[in-house]
């Protein structure tokens, strides 16, 4: 709940809120020349987090969409999830962003002819997103993961998670399959755990054509500047964490104990349907 309200504050249109309320208390306690600047700002910073003319060339500066070529020293290919929707018989089902990135993985997984692996551990109602993914896979494309690791809560459980059934089992080179947007942080996250990666990115913000249209403000706008800044914040603090590390005040994420995993049965196998813990003694 910590980490929402947090989150709510980094992105808009959290700030802005929140400098707009100081302009108005600054005018209340009449200091009108700082109240009106900053609900001045205020208005002027959603303009900008919802015009295509200043979102959609930084969003492109953001992502990674390289153009992926058939490379035979991959061994696996891991799909990270994404959210969820309720379809119209009221079931929920991984969302249009989680359907292209399964769609992605699972015709990599056959062009390569490698497994498929599945990671996200979001729980919703009886199924994880690794499940749904799963769900989704099979019903649209007849294809089951090899592997699915269910325990991850965030990019960063992940890769820690998803490294540790990797390096048992000597698998060091991978296809990370993810948005376009989410891709530089979640190809450094799992780089950091060892793993060499070749990046995938779904979903490429695509090029704005320079028109007048792009000065009116648009909701679509607004939603991708959110998720933009939220990839931004995601790579600062992972820069601060590794900053700290350097100067040994070990700041970052807990290493994974193996014991724990184990407990938890985050990683299984599936074979003929049926899941198996693949870490077990």
């Amino acid at each position: 709940m910590l980490a929402d309200l947090l989150h709510e504050l980094v992105v808009p249109p959290g700030p802005l809120w929140i400098l707009a309320l100081s302009g108005v208390l600054a005018i209340a306690r009449e200091r009108h020349r700082l109240g009106h600047l900053c609900v001045a700002s205020s208005l002027i910073g959603l303009w900008l987090c919802s015009s295509p003319w200043v979102v959609y060339p930084l969003a492109q500066l953001t992502q990674s969409a390289p153009a992926v070529a058939r490379d035979p020293s991959i061994q696996l290919v891991v799909v990270l999830g994404s959210g969820t929707r309720e379809n119209a018989r009221h079931r929920i089902e991984v969302d249009a962003t989680g359907y292209n990135r399964v769609q992605e993985g699972v015709w990599q997984a056959r062009l390569l002819h490698v497994p498929l692996l599945l990671s996200d551990g979001t729980r919703h109602t009886r199924f994880t997103g690794a499940q749904l993914m799963a769900r989704a896979s099979w019903a649209n494309w007849g294809t089951l993961p090899t592997v699915l690791e269910e325990c991850s809560q965030n990019t960063q459980e992940n890769a820690s998670f998803t490294a540790l059934y990797l390096h048992r089992h000597h698998i060091h080179r991978i296809l990370l399959v993810t948005s376009a947007l989410h891709l530089p942080r979640a190809q450094a996250d799992f780089e950091r755990e060892g793993i060499d990666v070749v990046g995938d990115g779904v979903d490429p913000v695509p090029a704005w054509s320079w028109t007048w249209a792009g000065v009116v403000p648009n909701n679509t706008t607004f939603l991708l500047s959110r998720a933009m800044v939220h990839e931004w914040a995601g790579l600062l603090v992972r820069f601060l964490q590794r900053a700290a590390e350097r100067v040994g005040l070990n700041a970052g994420q807990t290493p994974v104990n193996p014991s724990t995993i184990l407990k938890k049965t985050c990683i299984r196998e599936v074979r003929n349907g049926i899941y198996f813990d693949t870490l077990s003694p």
